[in-house]
């Protein structure tokens, strides 16, 4: 009898050994099933619009893109790599964004820098193509009353073409009423500009002081661009103004920092 109680209380032990490993890797199953569909709705394809396409000094192309309806996300998409998520970042002057894995996104007065850790991957990267999202938000965003400063023209393929040699002495005012207030490093002007729903913008009507210029001055070359602009945009923030010349690729862009 007692050999059969023995036996007994060793096969209900085996038993409930048993069930409790079954019921731990059952556990473990679900818990790890858990953490993939965790993983998964962190990875989940989210919606992003207002594209923007730099080349940078090195001619390698970055392209990031906004969150659809927020500017706190950004994508970045980098040369060879999978597009990363990066999150708005404070900082003291220009537009910041930061990944988990160390990567840093700048953009300041319409240049931008990709960083690592500290160590620059790309620098001096310029808008070479931007979705018309961009353009849209951008007219919402209105023109009359702001004040931009003249900081680069450049094309669309990242070559620079033409910087003022006194920034600060090359201001556009877009005033109510479709006026507008021209500021060089000599002369002042005055004229019309206008806009339609989408993101034209046509300057006209231009009238300037006759001062003479001495030395070397930019005036010449800023009034001919600016008269040939058709249509503009904003960059991530905006505190960065675009004015495009010519419709085709590669197209010559006038970038400005907003001062007021």
């Amino acid at each position: 009898m007692k050999t059969f109680i023995i036996w007994f209380i060793l096969f209900a032990s085996l038993i409930g050994t048993i069930v409790f490993l079954v019921s731990q890797r059952t556990d473990s199953r679900d818990q790890n099933a858990n953490d993939a569909d965790t993983q998964g709705t962190q990875n989940a394809p989210l919606s992003f619009d207002q594209a923007i396409v730099y080349t940078c000094a090195d001619g390698a192309q970055i392209a990031t893109a906004f969150e659809a309806g927020t500017t706190a996300r950004l994508e970045l998409s980098l040369p060879n790599l999978s597009p990363m998520l990066l999150a708005s970042t404070e900082s003291a002057s220009g537009a910041k964004y930061t990944s988990e894995t160390g990567i840093v996104f700048w953009e300041k007065s319409g240049i931008a820098i990709v960083e690592k850790n500290g160590e620059i991957l790309y620098q001096d990267c310029v808008v070479a193509l931007q979705t018309e999202t961009i353009a849209t938000t951008s007219t919402q965003f209105m023109l009359a009353g702001t004040s931009w400063q003249w900081t680069i023209t450049n094309s669309s393929d990242g070559t620079i073409l033409n910087k003022p040699n006194k920034p600060d002495d090359f201001i556009l005012k877009f005033q109510d009423e479709g006026k507008l207030s021209v500021s060089t490093d000599c002369n002042n002007a005055g004229g019309s500009y206008s806009t339609d729903n989408e993101s034209v913008v046509i300057f006209s009507e231009m009238v300037m002081t006759l001062m003479a210029c001495a030395g070397e001055t930019k005036e010449a070359d800023f009034l001919s661009s600016l008269m040939q602009v058709k249509s503009f945009g904003f960059g991530l923030t905006d505190t960065y103004l675009e004015l495009r010349i010519g419709d085709g690729f590669p197209s010559t862009y006038m970038n400005f920092t907003r001062i007021d």
